[in-house]
């Protein structure tokens, strides 16, 4: 056992690890009254009491409406009544009834519609306060138990994962073979006799391993049993020049729109500035992603990036997650997950489908028992 890891169980034993507090020192989570935070999936901001206040004040303002409504043509049929001396019918009393009804019912509709959406408190496990989306269906705990980004590496460092881990390699090798079986399909279209064209576009196969820690093994794994090239990024251990361009050309993305909305806001007349040219990208034929983004602070920023960035083929690319997935409600106060402080974002079946509709992905495969999932992005019709 390293040093680094001896002193990290003699703190943490001792009640002053990382992830522990001082008994005296601990304040309950209900004496914090921290306000609720937008989810950093899909960036809802629709709260639990915000929202039924909404929902109320809408649903009178409907019920005042409706009632103003139904008291004027209830006049109008009587004035017309009196004047032509025609008998009252019930069709009248019926047809507003009718509508009363169908209001009634879209306001109710509407309610358990956006009722469906809202942010609520999900749990306060360990201490901590989670809160969980109705929109995407992603847990995610509140920025104030976030640890500092110094920690969060320390805590990387005692990970045991490394190619050397035989345990961690057969852990990984699902990843591996998934995405070996998708590509060997792509390059079976060459007949017997294009060995040579196939071998080309093979080495076009080239794949990124995003977060891929203080030891890289993906990438290795992929060179020993599919014969693949994939390179390596962490933003914490091993930095890579096309994310970096790709995290420049979104800077300038945003830059630009900015200065074109203060142009409209203040309608300037200005001479054109010079404007920074983007960079080109060659994206990736493939992206894993495995044990990585339940640590992601902002997970939409990030596949923002991988998918909208250019990191990722638009025709034909592969983008494989691997997370271990929320499947009920009640799994998560005894999971082993939520015990390592540097996961803060849970993900359920129906998150990843969320992303795949935002994201415009074919969901190829969810596998919830090991926690995969593999989104191409492309036609289709192009697999079979």
């Amino acid at each position: 056992m390293s040093e680094k890891r001896k002193f990290y169980f003699k703190k943490n034993k001792e009640g002053g690890g990382f992830n522990t507090k001082k008994k005296n020192k601990t304040i309950n989570v209900e004496d914090l009254n921290l306000e609720m935070v937008p989810c950093p999936l899909c960036e809802n901001n629709l709260y639990e009491n915000k929202t039924n206040n909404a929902i109320n004040e809408q649903k009178d303002k409907n019920i005042t409406d409706n009632t103003t409504t139904t008291t004027t043509t209830t006049t109008t049929t009587t004035t017309t009544t009196t004047s032509t001396t025609t008998p009252i019918t019930n069709s009248t009393y019926e047809d507003n009834k009718t509508t009363t009804t169908t209001t009634t019912s879209t306001i109710k509709n509407n309610e358990n519609k956006e009722n469906e959406k809202i942010i609520k408190i999900f749990s306060k496990r360990l201490n901590k306060l989670y809160y969980g989306c109705g929109e995407c269906g992603l847990v995610y705990m509140h920025p104030h138990f976030h640890v500092e980004n110094n920690k969060e590496k320390d805590r990387y460092e005692l990970h045991k994962n490394s190619p050397t881990d035989e345990k961690y390699k057969s852990f990984l090798k699902p990843c591996v073979e998934k995405l070996k079986l998708l590509l060997e399909k792509e390059l079976d279209r060459f007949g017997n006799d294009e060995n040579d064209k196939k071998e080309e576009k093979k080495k076009e196969f080239i794949g990124l391993d995003y977060g891929c820690g203080p030891g890289p093994t993906l990438s290795l794994m992929f060179k020993e049993i599919a014969n693949l090239l994939v390179e390596n990024y962490d933003p914490y251990f091993m930095k890579h020049e096309i994310v970096e361009k790709v995290e420049n050309n979104l800077k300038i993305k945003i830059n630009q729109q900015e200065k074109q909305n203060k142009k409209q806001d203040e309608k300037q007349n200005e001479e054109e500035e010079e404007e920074e040219e983007e960079e080109e990208i060659k994206p990736f034929k493939f992206i894993t992603c495995t044990e990585a983004i339940e640590h992601f602070k902002y997970p939409i920023k990030d596949l923002n990036k991988i998918i909208n960035g250019g990191l990722i083929s638009k025709n034909g690319g592969y983008l494989l997650i691997m997370t271990q997935l929320l499947l009920n409600d009640e799994m998560f106060e005894n999971w082993h997950y939520p015990r390592d402080f540097t996961h803060i974002c849970f993900f359920r079946p129906k998150t990843i489908n969320w992303i795949a509709k935002k994201f415009n992905a074919n969901l190829l495969e969810l596998d919830q028992l090991k926690g995969i999932s593999i989104f191409y992005f492309g036609e289709k019709s192009n697999l079979s």
